[in-house]
């Protein structure tokens, strides 16, 4: 049967490949699956050959043929940009080592659970769940099938078979609030992300540095969320209490703009009358008409070192590790000096 794309022109295949190149159908599976077999020189001509035709490997033949590719099956936000900025380095990495990606996005009605079925029906050889929302425990149990990475997420239980790759958020939350205490600002408040584990530890983070600094008595947290509605939401009930603060650390980047957002709708200015700081360090950070100050997690890290640790368990045996990085802060024109008598 004919095998044609959405335009109706036919679809290349390893015949049209092989023949171009004047090679066996065998030698050109060989090469595109990253098999041993070939020369060097065999494969970098064979490749081009295929590039110039246009030829894609098809995934879904592989599978049912019984040859599939390595994969590593991916998690991630679908609403979220650092989740987003994270993908780079995981596909870069991956395919640098042979190993392709499958991707599974996590939406309102689309969780957890129904994104890690749908991967494993892929029969993915390992999991890299960004964030996860599951309970540890579920993890755990999925881990006696297959090697699970958590990004950014720590395990709360000390035995797990989960590996984790995160970024220090008690170090992040740190160095937000003594860059604001360094600018006067006492009344800090907190826009904090959630009941979720990283939610739990940049709050518990915020009030052991307000307490170290001698503030613990400025200690204003409220209910915010990972978006830019539930940052606005947060920032008006701050407003409304009888002493509003005059610097607020939000979960992340976008809500941090929700913030900023409903700071300017009360018809104040940042970081003149409100200084405001995000965490993650995403593209939202760098966009006008203000550069925010925040938090910069080192997304490039994250993900390599993730798809490195899945593959060194899955071809080495690599022991279950925490790796922790230190994120780095990026003063932008968000924050300034407390208000005159604040």
């Amino acid at each position: 049967m004919d095998r044609t794309g959405s335009n109706g022109s036919r679809k290349p295949t390893l015949e049209d490949v092989a023949r171009a190149a004047g090679v066996s159908r065998s030698l050109v599976s060989i090469i595109v699956r990253g098999a041993p077999g070939a020369s060097e020189a065999s494969r970098t001509r064979v490749m081009a050959i295929a590039r110039d035709l246009g030829y894609l490997p098809d995934v879904r033949a592989r599978l049912l043929a019984g040859t599939s590719p390595k994969l590593i099956g991916v998690t991630y936000k679908t609403n979220s940009l650092h989740h987003a900025d994270l993908l780079s380095s995981i596909y870069e990495t991956a395919e640098g080592a042979g190993y392709e990606v499958i991707l599974s996005g996590r939406t309102r009605r689309h969780d957890d659970r129904h994104a890690v079925n749908a991967l494993l029906g892929y029969r993915c050889d390992a999991l890299l769940i960004i964030s996860p929302e599951v309970p540890e425990a579920e993890l755990q149990q999925l881990s006696a099938s297959l090697p699970i990475l958590s990004l950014g997420r720590r395990m709360v239980h000390a035995t797990t078979n989960v590996d984790v790759v995160r970024t220090d958020e008690a170090a992040g939350i740190r160095m937000a609030i003594d860059h604001l205490v360094a600018l006067g600002h006492r009344r800090v408040a907190h826009v904090d992300g959630g009941g979720g584990v990283i939610g739990t530890d940049r709050r518990r983070a915020y009030r052991d540095c307000m307490t170290r600094h001698g503030l613990r008595d400025q200690v204003s947290i409220v209910t915010g969320g990972d978006n830019a509605d539930a940052g606005r939401r947060a920032a008006r009930r701050l407003l409304d209490g009888p002493e509003p603060p005059t610097a607020i650390i939000a979960y992340n980047d976008e809500c941090a703009w929700g913030v900023m957002r409903a700071l300017e709708d009360a018809g104040l200015s940042v970081p003149r009358d409100v200084s405001v700081v995000g965490y993650d360090g995403s593209p939202v950070a760098r966009m006008a008409p203000h550069e925010l100050t925040t938090v910069h997690q080192d997304t490039d890290g994250l993900g390599r070192l993730s798809v490195e640790r899945l593959i060194a368990r899955l071809e080495h045996g690599l022991p279950i590790g925490d790796v922790v990085l230190v994120p780095t802060f990026v003063p932008g024109e968000t924050t300034g000096p407390a208000p005159a008598g604040a």
